[in-house]
């Protein structure tokens, strides 16, 4: 009949049935014989470590909003705000005042809030 297709050709890379975003694709190809497997732990996606079966993610990563700048309480956003706890208590230099801090002013609060309320 002469019509075009308008199925997407199959992806030579990820896995059947997994989301694979053109930057992903770009730069798999770009470094087609430059890079080296790493494990899905090295970098999760956030809301998607129960994937990983008995693994612990190694590096959470959030896709779309930040813990550190979203006002939401997603469930994922408590496991950033428990490591940062952790790390604050290891390093109190960073919850310093200069213009070197890791942390701002209301990211510092969220992260007492969980401390001393829980996850909501």
């Amino acid at each position: 009949s002469g019509g075009s297709s308008s199925s997407k050709a199959p992806s030579l890379y990820g896995k059947p049935g997994r989301h694979l975003g053109p930057d992903e694709e770009f730069l798999t190809e770009f470094y087609r014989d430059k890079w080296h497997h790493l494990h899905a732990k090295y970098g999760c996606t956030a809301w998607k470590d129960d994937l990983l079966g008995k693994e612990k993610p190694v590096f959470l990563h959030f896709v779309s909003e930040k813990p550190w700048i979203s006002q939401n309480n997603w469930p994922d956003f408590q496991k950033w705000y428990a490591a940062a706890s952790v790390l604050l208590k290891a390093r109190p230099e960073f919850k310093a005042t200069d213009e070197n801090r890791v942390f701002d002013d209301r990211t510092l609060d969220h992260i007492h809030e969980h401390e001393t309320n829980g996850w909501r």
